[in-house]
């Protein structure tokens, strides 16, 4: 039934509910609780995903993905948040981590094998990072195949 599976949710995500000391971990954001997580990690997301994508990525954009369920939301916590991340799953069986921004990613980078066994669980043949370059250290089970290009248009205006 519907309350059980919130009761379900609730107890999934408690400790970031209750904002209580906890081991880190990483949590996938259940929808009822987005807007409980998105003040204290929208801040993040505004000043190191949106202004730093050159207009690839917009607040609402990134909002109406997760409100629609084509993206999740992932938040680091261990009574603070530490990190936050978008993935997505596509339907050629891709995960894909549209964006990791926090702090302390020495402490927190590990758990991102957590979302790879979700992605596995989820079907998916394979798990893709678009990061910014220094993410490649942090990440030495990942290859680079890609690299992306970019030139401004806009004429200085």
């Amino acid at each position: 039934t519907h309350d059980q599976q919130l009761a379900a949710m609730q107890s999934y995500f408690a400790p970031i509910l209750l904002g209580k000391p906890c081991e880190m971990t990483v949590k996938q954001v259940p929808l009822p609780f987005l807007e409980v997580v998105w003040p204290h990690v929208a801040p993040w997301i505004a000043e190191r995903v949106v202004e730093r994508s050159n207009g690839e990525f917009s607040m609402d954009g990134i909002a109406q993905n997760l409100l629609t369920g084509a993206w999740q939301l992932w938040v680091v916590f261990d009574g603070e948040y530490k990190a936050v991340l978008a993935t997505e799953i596509t339907k050629e069986g891709i995960a894909r981590i549209h964006f990791a921004t926090g702090k302390g990613a020495d402490r927190w980078k590990h758990l991102i094998s957590d979302i790879e066994d979700w992605a596995k669980q989820q079907r998916c043949h394979v798990l893709k990072v678009s990061a910014r370059k220094g993410w490649a250290r942090h990440l030495p089970d990942f290859k680079i195949t890609h690299v992306t290009l970019e030139k401004d248009l806009s004429d200085g205006q």
